[in-house]
């Protein structure tokens, strides 16, 4: 008889879009389905895409717990996390993964009083939000956790030097791009031009993230409106939604681009589920992040061929190499990026040519969705 397979059962807070949960889908969706079952658990609500899950047979489980930790709302979360380790005894759980902080704590709360063979956690980011307390608790809960999970070299060095946790809880997994997706297509170059009715004339620039701090959006539109001044063929595509608990900072940045009378020259697209299609459409690729774990939609532009210029944070260090694979500005610095820009807008297409042939492969042989799939699968069967 067939041996049983490995369940899974992975912790967001909800299933809306951004880098963690395309990486979890294209997990769900690579992973040997023959060995492995994966479930969700979705902290609040379930979530815009939560559909793109159940189409790959993921059960969704809703725990509707609230988002803040009043007295009142403290006996309702110890509600919810009993309900969760009823979820993992009658579903049979092997293992639980928590990503983020609150859905990690009930993660691997549950998991250890479930009695699930393995609990993991992955840290997406590097976390200088987070107070002293968090660190603390993060610190407390690595005792009852097997196997602490980082996408980059910055996100867990990081994370060692707040958290203070045991060296040997860690293990490096980069995320992965699948290159048959995320490839040069020629065919889908006007998409943005006839959607958003732009002159064929123009160049666009594109960059994709929520519009959250963490992006540095306030200094690529100052960047953006200097650059302009002498460029008068370039437009500004920032390609997502504003996020859940920054509606002051998207308007922060929707009066920026009013006031320097950039409407007509920046599009802010919202939610988009075709990013791999629209950034054959663009014809530079920029990042201003202030912080990062991985850089996921940077590594999806490089496997697209894109000439792509991005803040010199430690994350985007490690996936793009200076004048080899792209370009790298000083993070925060206006004047940094304008230049940066205008130096790639002055370079011939045979210096830009080699250098969209070279992330192309730096993604294809460093960054591949197979090799991050063989990694989760040899972690999830104790081989690593």
């Amino acid at each position: 008889m067939p041996s049983e397979k490995i369940k899974i059962l992975h912790f967001v807070h909800s299933l809306n879009e951004g880098g963690i949960e395309r990486l979890l889908l294209e997990i769900c969706r690579k992973i040997n389905r023959d060995k492995f079952e994966i479930q969700i658990c979705c902290l609040y609500e379930k979530g815009i895409i939560a559909e793109l899950f159940v189409k790959e047979g993921v059960m969704i489980h809703s725990l509707q717990a609230e988002r803040n930790f009043s007295t009142v709302n403290v006996f309702r979360n110890i509600s919810v996390l009993f309900k969760i380790i009823k979820i993992i005894r009658s579903e049979k759980i092997n293992i639980t993964h928590g990503h983020e902080f609150y859905s990690a704590v009930f993660s691997r709360l549950s998991g250890f009083l479930a009695g699930a063979d393995k609990n993991y956690v992955t840290l997406h980011n590097m976390y200088y939000w987070w107070n002293k307390k968090i660190h603390f608790i993060n610190r407390l809960l690595s005792h009852i956790t097997d196997g602490i999970i980082c996408n980059s070299i910055a996100s867990m060095e990081y994370s060692l030097e707040h958290d203070k946790i045991s060296e040997t809880k860690y293990l490096l997994i980069y995320n992965g791009i699948d290159c048959s997706i995320f490839t040069p297509d020629f065919s889908r170059k006007n998409l943005l031009y006839s959607e958003y009715n732009i002159d064929i004339t123009r160049k666009i620039i594109m960059t994709v993230g929520s519009i959250s701090h963490r992006k540095g959006y306030e200094y690529l539109i100052e960047a953006f409106k200097d650059v302009s001044q002498d460029c008068n063929e370039l437009v500004l595509i920032i390609a997502g939604s504003r996020h859940y608990n920054e509606d002051d900072y998207y308007a922060k940045i929707t009066w920026l681009i009013h006031k320097y009378g950039l409407n007509d020259r920046v599009i802010i697209t919202g939610r988009r589920n075709d990013i791999s299609l629209i950034l054959n459409s663009c014809d530079y690729f920029i990042m201003t992040s202030v912080a990062e774990g991985f850089g996921l939609a940077l590594a999806e532009a490089m496997a697209s061929g894109k000439v792509c210029m991005v803040s010199d944070i430690p994350a985007f260090s490690e996936i793009l190499q200076d004048n080899v694979n792209g370009y790298l500005f000083r993070s925060g610095d206006i004047k940094s990026i304008a230049d940066t820009v205008r130096n790639v807008l002055g370079k011939d297409e045979i210096t830009l040519d080699k250098i969209r042939q070279n992330a192309r492969q730096r993604i294809s042989e460093n960054f591949s969705s197979e090799k991050m799939i063989k990694e989760y699968e040899n972690l999830y069967s104790g081989e690593i």
